[in-house]
């Protein structure tokens, strides 16, 4: 792909987007078509998550407006505390045996986007940092404390603002906004660092997001992103039906390779690319959540209507550990992220 050569930005109304891929204005296909979301009522507005196998890249078409969105985002949050109660009261010895097997392969190379990662790239300095989030929520909370901890500035922008109550008072500093819309208290800084936790694949713009980014550094400024891997093998396998798809919630869907791509064309250097998210899903909770999900999408449906993707069962748990576990990080972990650095403009 030509990366100078790129359409321009999607129309301000994202809901009247074409089925013409975001990134290079190439064809797309369907690959799932979704008789509904998951979190919401069936019968409710049908949809397609439609892919560039170019770019290696997807995303929920038709797009729901700024107000369904926020509204799905906090169903499938309210729906997900009842996860829990899905847990299996015991560990079986085969669980044990296959997570075992998993963390053996992978828990060397294994680096989530968290307080320590920023602490060894900041190398000592203390640093000016933003971090973007979705929604507060006590693992933000506890990062942000760390960075504080360790000599870092830090300031905090999330989309869905919690409820001032439920907050701590150290925590009051989060401003209410998105990477594609910040805030005017952020807009007039600049910082060495912005970090946007997961929240990527929730954008209506993925490239603007990039861009407002790319603006908020410093010369020489890093950002941090991550997002769920749809390019791991469990990913490509469940597709709708995976636990870290949620259309409805999740606009995009991105792969290692597209991720890749889009920082590039927002003007960064790729320093790194870092993984997590392996063990989990060989584990039984997992099964029974993921088990749910496919029930929800598509217990209702008329036969031969819709190809549905697989549904999860022990043997294909079994089947997603020997196929994955000696692939390379981006076909294999179910959260990728990127380090990348602003380039010189």
């Amino acid at each position: 792909m030509d990366h100078a050569k790129l359409p321009d930005l999607a129309p301000a109304d994202a809901t009247d987007r074409s089925t013409l891929c975001l990134f290079c204005g190439g064809k797309t296909k369907i690959r799932d078509h979704l008789p509904g979301i998951w979190h919401n009522p069936v019968g409710s507005q049908s949809y397609d998550i439609r892919w560039c196998e170019s770019c290696d890249f997807g995303f929920l078409d038709p797009c729901p407006s700024p107000e369904e969105h926020a509204r799905m985002a906090r169903a499938a949050r309210e729906i997900s505390r009842d996860w829990p109660e899905l847990i299996p009261a015991k560990t079986t010895f085969l669980e044990k045996v296959r997570v075992h097997l998993a963390w053996r392969v992978t828990h060397a190379n294994a680096r989530p986007l968290d307080a320590a990662l920023i602490d060894r790239i900041a190398g000592g300095r203390p640093l000016s940092i933003c971090v973007f989030s979705g929604f507060f929520s006590p693992a933000l909370d506890h990062m942000m404390q760390e960075l504080q901890n360790s000599g870092q500035r830090v300031v905090g922008v999330v989309s869905a603002p919690a409820d001032p109550g439920t907050m701590p008072a150290r925590s009051r500093f989060f401003h209410h906004g998105s990477i594609e819309e910040p805030p005017a208290a952020v807009l007039a800084e600049t910082f060495d660092l912005v970090v946007m936790s997961w929240v990527l694949h929730s954008c209506r713009h993925p490239r603007q997001a990039l861009q407002n980014a790319h603006k908020l550094l410093k010369p020489g400024g890093h950002l941090m992103a991550d997002v769920p891997n749809n390019g791991a093998y469990t990913a490509r396998r469940l597709r709708s039906a995976w636990y870290f798809c949620d259309a409805g919630s999740t606009l995009c869907f991105f792969t290692d390779q597209s991720l890749s791509r889009l920082l590039e064309t927002a003007g960064f250097e790729i320093v790194d690319h870092i993984f997590c998210n392996y063990t989990v899903q060989f584990k039984n909770s997992r099964l029974a959540i993921e088990q749910t999900l496919w029930d929800r999408l598509y217990e209702n449906v008329v036969p031969g209507t819709v190809k549905p993707p697989r549904r999860k069962s022990q043997w294909e748990i079994w089947r997603g550990l020997f196929g994955s576990m000696f692939r390379k990080p981006a076909e294999k972990y179910e959260v990728a992220g990127i380090i990348g650095k602003k380039r010189a403009e």
